[in-house]
C-alpha cells in the first residue's frame, strides 16, 4: 500500500513570511494611493496575489491598467524579503526529516508565485526533501479554491484520504478540506485562537509538535 502524503502550504509554514508579505502589500498599494490596514491584508491571506491585486483594484476603484504593475512590486519585494529577511519557523528541519524516516512523501502546495517558491526552496535548501513543488499561479483558481490540493494529489497518485495539508491560513485550511483531506494548522500566534481552524483535525503552536503517530493515523 502507497504511503500517505503530506503537502506542506509554504508562506507561514515553512517560512515566517507573512509578515513580510503584508509589508510588500501596503508597499505596493500605497505607490497607487491606498492604504491597506492588518485587517484587510489578513482578509486575502492565502490568496494568490494576482487574486489579491484584482480584488483591491475592483473594489477600491484603482486604475485595472495598474493592476500587472502592483503584482511586479510586490513580487519583487517579497523575494527580497525572503532571501534578506524572514526566517525559517520552528520545526520545519525537524518535521521534514521526521517524516521522511518514518516513510512519507512530502509535496509543496503554495498559493505564491514560482520565483518566491524558488527563492524559499533554495533559502531552505530542501529541493531534495519534496516529491514534487505545486504552485497555485498554474490552477484557474487560487485557495479557497481546492484546486492546488487536488491536481498535486492527483499528480503524485494519492487519494484524497491518503493526504494530510499542514496550512496557517484559513482560506487554506478551506482549499484542503474542500480537497476532502485531513487538515493540520500551525496558526500564526496572533489568530491562534480563531475560531475558524475548529474545521481543522489539529491545531498546533509550531512544526516542532508534529507527531506522525498521533496526527496522521
Amino acid at each position: 500500500m502507497k504511503s500517505k502524503l503530506v503537502i506542506f502550504d509554504m508562506d507561514g509554514v515553512l517560512i515566517d513570511s507573512e509578515p513580510w508579505w503584508n509589508v510588500a502589500i501596503r508597499n505596493g498599494f500605497r505607490k497607487v494611493g491606498l492604504e491597506m490596514s492588518d485587517e484587510m491584508c489578513e482578509e486575502t491571506m492565502g490568496a494568490r496575489l494576482n487574486e489579491v491585486v484584482e480584488y483591491r483594484v475592483k473594489k477600491h476603484s484603482i486604475d485595472l491598467r495598474l493592476s500587472g504593475d502592483i503584482e511586479n512590486w510586490i513580487e519583487d519585494e517579497i523575494i527580497h524579503f525572503v532571501k534578506t529577511e524572514a526566517p525559517i519557523l520552528k520545526g520545519v528541519k525537524e518535521s521534514i526529516a521526521l517524516l521522511k524516516k518514518e516513510g512519507f512523501s512530502l509535496a509543496i502546495a503554495s498559493s505564491s508565485p514560482h520565483r518566491l517558491i524558488n527563492a524559499v526552496i533554495e533559502k531552505l535548501d530542501v529541493a531534495d526533501d519534496f516529491s514534487a513543488i505545486f504552485s497555485a499561479q498554474d490552477d484557474p483558481l487560487g485557495k479557497p479554491h481546492p484546486s492546488v490540493y487536488i491536481r498535486c494529489a492527483v499528480t503524485l497518485g494519492f487519494s484524497s484520504e491518503n493526504c494530510i495539508v499542514i496550512e496557517d491560513s484559513v482560506n487554506g485550511m478551506v482549499a484542503a478540506k474542500a480537497a476532502k483531506m485531513k487538515v493540520i494548522v500551525v496558526p500564526d500566534p496572533k489568530m491562534y485562537t480563531n475560531p475558524a481552524w475548529g474545521l481543522a483535525e489539529f491545531k498546533l503552536k509550531s512544526l516542532l509538535e508534529l507527531d506522525p503517530k498521533k496526527h496522521f493515523e
